[in-house]
């Protein structure tokens, strides 16, 4: 227990400077939406769809359940929080731009028509301990990487 003090309590002496800059770095790529998806392979289906959730016909739950192929529909579209860095950038400049609650396409993607809504914008947040503890663990991670890497390792072989 004492060494695991140790540990974190050196941790923290040496990433806690860099925090704050690593974290705007690395905030585009920590920043997330949340989304949900109805998947199909027909373009006149997915247009047809759009019409009915634009006129207030349907709800989106039960279009995605009774419509979309992929497993998500389950869920009713329901994606959950995707990190921007993972959206294609023709895609993340329309999500960026979409107020929530609004819908989005029929937008073609891997062969096939989605259909997106965007539920909810996550800001990466320092406050977030779970985000702090993930860069702080990069952060050690990457300084005990550079000094294994600048250490002198000596191996004495008998014969």
């Amino acid at each position: 227990m004492f060494l695991g003090f140790k540990r974190e309590k050196l941790k923290l002496s040496i990433v806690q400077p860099q925090l704050e800059e690593y974290f705007q770095q690395r905030k585009p790529a920590l920043d997330a939406v949340v989304l949900s998806r109805i998947s199909l392979n027909d373009y006149e289906l997915a247009e047809t769809l759009v019409s009915r959730l634009k006129e207030q016909e349907s709800r989106f739950e039960e279009l995605a359940r009774e419509y979309s192929i992929t497993n998500e529909r389950s869920f009713g579209g329901m994606m959950g929080a995707v990190g921007w860095s993972t959206i294609p950038d023709n895609l993340k400049v329309i999500l960026q731009q979409t107020p929530p609650g609004q819908i989005v396409g029929p937008m073609e993607v891997e062969g096939g028509w989605c259909i997106f809504r965007v539920d909810e914008f996550l800001e990466a947040s320092l406050d977030n301990p779970q985000v702090k503890q993930r860069l702080q663990n990069e952060l050690f991670d990457q300084w005990l990487n550079q000094q294994l890497q600048s250490a002198k390792i000596t191996l004495n072989i008998q014969e």
